[in-house]
């Protein structure tokens, strides 16, 4: 909007605060990347920051899975919905899974020196709560195909009222290099 004399105006940043819970660096290539602790019925809302988790292999995709008493969930239990674009040909794909046996965050990403997944940011709604399925939403940022520069746009479930107590990314085949970073904040 503008104010009376034509000026933009804008909306207040949003209230609350993050609280850094805990920051990991992987210093050798990994099969994962996981949190296994620091979430729990504090927040009811967590965020996760991953950046330059980039593959070993080309072309696999990001994904994740959740964790339940301490145990990462591998059953057909995950459903999402999500878009996928580029700027190079500007098209947009939307789909949606049920009953997967992980969440897809990134499609296709490259491993080449530019490519590899830059930044991925999920929100976890409220994981302790035993009365809704858990809930996510993701978006990640990458490139592949050498000048592609990719958003991958992800809402998600896991269908259990179990509490979440953990978040694994990984990659579809092959390791992630050494260098990738997970920052796990509370957000009040």
């Amino acid at each position: 909007g503008t104010t009376g004399v034509g000026q933009l105006s804008f909306a207040d940043e949003p209230s609350g605060s993050h609280t850094l819970i805990s920051t990991t660096t992987n210093g050798s290539a990994a099969s994962s990347l996981d949190i296994t602790s620091g979430i729990d019925s504090t927040y009811k809302l967590y965020m996760i920051d991953v950046f330059n988790a980039n593959p070993v292999v080309d072309y696999p995709n990001f994904q994740l899975r959740l964790s339940q008493g301490g145990s990462f969930i591998t059953s057909s239990t995950y459903d999402d919905v999500y878009s996928f674009m580029n700027q190079t040909s500007g098209s947009t794909t939307e789909s949606a899974t049920e009953n997967g046996d992980k969440i897809r965050i990134g499609q296709a990403v490259g491993n080449q020196t530019n490519e590899g997944v830059h930044h991925c940011r999920v929100f976890l709604f409220d994981p302790s709560n035993t009365s809704l399925d858990a809930t996510l939403r993701c978006e990640t940022v990458f490139q592949s195909d050498g000048d592609r520069v990719y958003l991958h746009t992800v809402v998600g479930r896991l269908e259990s009222t179990t509490a979440v107590d953990g978040v694994r990314f990984f990659m579809s085949s092959g390791n992630i290099r050494a260098g990738a970073i997970v920052k796990l904040y509370g957000v009040s």
